[in-house]
């Protein structure tokens, strides 16, 4: 099986290296830049196409339906990590972002707020019920996947262990999930069954943005 994991289009609140709700829609600029990864998804001939039920995404989606003749699916799974509202519109770089993702890489966050947002247990079991998800249902596929910069991150990260990223990993992986560019394409490739201590996945492209310069 062959998995393109695609992230949605630009937004005004990722110009801005801001935090976003769910209900963020493509900015113009967004909408061109997807405009011209249609070409690049239609010529991969998807067999399969799903989305994070982010606006964000389902627009980009959208675009992709027309030029793939495929009906998006919706799938919780490959959904952005939920964060608290109270960082909505609030930098990247800033330090209630900092303080917050230290407290949730290192399981500290108050329990009065872990029914709100997505603890990284509950992140990082997403994470596997989707990669064990898309190996069981699509064996010789090619599956195109509208999701976000977290999850495509974090899901590559995690194709061959079952264990969290530890503190060494942690910092390069949250670089390149700021560096990620939107309307972007990572593919990844499911081997199948493999000898033991072997994994059965391996990342063919990360990241590849060159259409959008097209």
């Amino acid at each position: 099986m062959d998995l393109y994991l695609v992230r949605h289009g630009e937004t005004k609140a990722n110009a801005r290296h801001s935090y976003q709700s769910p209900t963020e829609s493509l900015s113009p600029l967004g909408a061109a830049e997807v405009a011209r990864l249609v070409h690049t998804v239609e010529a991969i001939e998807p067999t399969h196409l799903y989305t994070s039920h982010y606006t964000r995404a389902r627009e980009t989606a959208h675009f992709l339906e027309y030029a793939t003749e495929l009906q998006a699916t919706w799938l919780e799974e490959v959904s952005e990590l939920r964060v608290p509202e109270y960082l909505h519109g609030k930098s990247h770089y800033g330090p209630h972002s900092m303080f917050y993702l230290m407290r949730w890489y290192f399981n500290l966050l108050p329990e009065n707020i872990t029914d709100q947002i997505e603890t990284k247990k509950e992140f990082s079991e997403r994470i596997f019920q989707a990669r064990d998800y898309f190996a069981k249902n699509h064996a010789g596929d090619r599956v195109v996947v509208v999701s976000h910069s977290i999850f495509t991150n974090f899901f590559i990260a995690h194709l061959c262990q079952d264990k969290g990223v530890n503190i060494f990993k942690a910092a390069p992986l949250l670089i390149k999930i700021l560096r990620h560019e939107n309307s972007s394409i990572s593919h990844v490739r499911y081997i199948g069954e493999t000898e033991k201590n072997v994994c059965p996945w391996e990342v063919v492209s990360f990241n590849a943005h060159r259409h959008l310069g097209e």
